[in-house]
């Protein structure tokens, strides 16, 4: 079985901000395979389980704020006992241009304050980590000015994409939701950065 995690902070103020890309993607996955995210307040987490082909898998976003989102990983994962390479984490990146999706089987966090919780809760960092690139069109952040205090980062990312950056992120999103599908169809992910 594998848990399909996009990260997010719960609640209408945070709806269509780059943190919550995870969010969207999960909600658009669950619309697509005509699944009921339903709160399961035993994990604290919106979930939906189904299968595709022989692949069982949990559709899952955290009702916890980012930085505890390792709690509901943990949670699920002792619960179901899931490997952490069967945990696979839907996330914004800031340090992406947009468009862009990374693919990788395991690393640090990126200062990212989710992955962050989820590696030190399940204790491993090898875990599956699927990340949109959330840049703005105007700048990379990791080389602007503005983004040299965490304040601005934390700013940055709780803020909404403007109507340019709209429409690449809506087809980014769609990508990865195709990505995702094919996949869990083959019960395998590859490594792999998409433009």
């Amino acid at each position: 079985m594998k848990i399909i995690l996009g990260l997010g902070n719960p609640g209408k103020k945070y709806e269509n901000t780059r943190h919550n890309v995870g969010f969207e993607v999960v909600n658009l996955l669950a619309e697509k395979l005509s699944l009921n995210l339903k709160l399961d307040k035993k994990f604290s987490a919106k979930t939906a389980q189904s299968k595709i082909n022989s692949t069982k898998f949990i559709l899952t976003q955290p009702q916890k704020f980012m930085n505890l989102s390792g709690i509901v990983a943990k949670s699920l994962s002792s619960y179901y006992n899931i490997d952490a390479k069967n945990l696979w984490v839907i996330t914004d990146d800031i340090n992406l241009a947009l468009g862009e999706i990374r693919i990788r089987h395991k690393g640090s966090s990126g200062n990212h304050n989710g992955l962050q919780s989820i590696i030190d809760n399940i204790k491993s960092e090898d875990f599956i980590r699927i990340r949109l690139g959330v840049a703005s069109l105007e700048t990379r952040p990791e080389t602007a000015a503005k983004m040299e205090t965490k304040i601005s980062q934390k700013n940055f990312v709780l803020s909404r994409f403007k109507k340019a950056e709209l429409v690449i992120i809506k087809k980014t999103i769609q990508k990865t939701i195709t990505i995702t599908l094919e996949s869990l169809k083959k019960n395998k992910i590859q490594s792999h950065t998409y433009h």
